[in-house]
């Protein structure tokens, strides 16, 4: 799934020309490469299927950056290059055979903040800080030594006055579904000192992630009031830190913003710049794959 939205960052934002190329890599080579996995899997092939499904799809990350790269520099005959490449690449891919011999593939590259491990003394790392523009920029890999919990503080910047929820939805590696939110429909708190007129309250979302495997922070406001540009500041107990710029709509269609998403690898924790908007929590849910919930209405689950 990560490799997968990593390929489709790639494209141009909508209304923008999309190169043939890259249009061929997005709506063929892709598709196909998912299909043949789920025809593989449905044989009993899950292990060496999934090996080569994810070779495949760094594969296409590699020559999807490739093209890019290529087309920022107004280079024709990289171009050519690589759309040779890949109809030769897939010249005999079908929906059922999913062949990926001789081939040598670079790893897909994704930003990465290398934290210190568990128990380090703090102080004696400089924070590490990451800014994930949902457009450009969208994914950073949290590094860690050693496994283990996530304690994460959630930091997002408001204006005083206005009411907001800042929650997260957990699916733990047992299965679980868990929720944890938090919200202050006054925001009473004290200004925060930042040296301009604008008054700002912090709403602050202390959460302890015993064993995630993935998770999504979402932001809801009061319907009534313009559109605010804010910023979700997302800190990890070894003090590395990312910078989410979103927006709430405050709007009483899609009042819920889904932040950010993130699941926890083997390499570490990679969280995503979402900036999606839904009308409910129980959509939000819906739309990023959480099931086997059961609601009391449309925002509220039975816990």
């Amino acid at each position: 799934m990560l490799l997968s939205r990593a390929i489709t960052d790639t494209a141009p934002s909508a209304g923008d020309d999309l190169n043939p190329t890259l249009a061929d890599l997005l709506e063929r080579y892709l598709p196909e490469s998912i299909s043949a996995y789920e025809v593989s899997t449905r044989r009993g092939r899950n292990d060496s299927a999934e090996q080569l499904l994810m070779t495949q799809l760094r594969l296409l990350h590699t020559v999807a950056l490739n093209i890019d790269e290529a087309e920022t520099a107004h280079n024709e005959r990289d171009l050519q290059i690589q759309d040779r490449f890949l109809r030769e690449r897939f010249a005999n891919l079908t929906p059922g055979d999913l062949d990926l011999t001789e081939r040598p593939v670079t790893a897909a590259t994704v930003r990465s903040i290398d934290a210190p491990a568990r128990g380090r003394n703090k102080t004696a790392t400089p924070d590490a800080r990451a800014f994930l523009d949902p457009e450009r920029q969208p994914v950073v890999l949290f590094k860690r030594a050693t496994g283990g919990a996530w304690d994460l503080t959630l930091r997002l910047a408001l204006p005083k006055g206005q009411a907001t929820i800042l929650g997260v939805v957990q699916e733990t590696t047992a299965g679980a579904t868990n929720f944890v939110h938090r919200g202050n429909r006054r925001l009473l708190g004290a200004r925060r000192p930042t040296g301009f007129k604008a008054p700002q309250v912090d709403l602050t979302l202390q959460v302890k992630l015993l064993s995630p495997k993935r998770f999504f922070i979402y932001a809801e406001s009061a319907a009534g009031k313009d559109l605010t540009d804010t910023v979700l500041f997302f800190r990890t107990d070894n003090g590395s830190q990312a910078e989410l710029p979103t927006a709430l709509t405050n709007h009483a269609r899609a009042p819920l913003t889904v932040i950010a998403s993130a699941y926890d690898t083997p390499g570490g924790l990679v969280l995503r710049n979402e900036s999606v908007l839904f009308p409910d929590l129980r959509s939000a849910c819906t739309g990023f794959g959480y099931g086997n919930i059961t609601w009391l209405d449309r925002h509220t689950p039975i816990v």
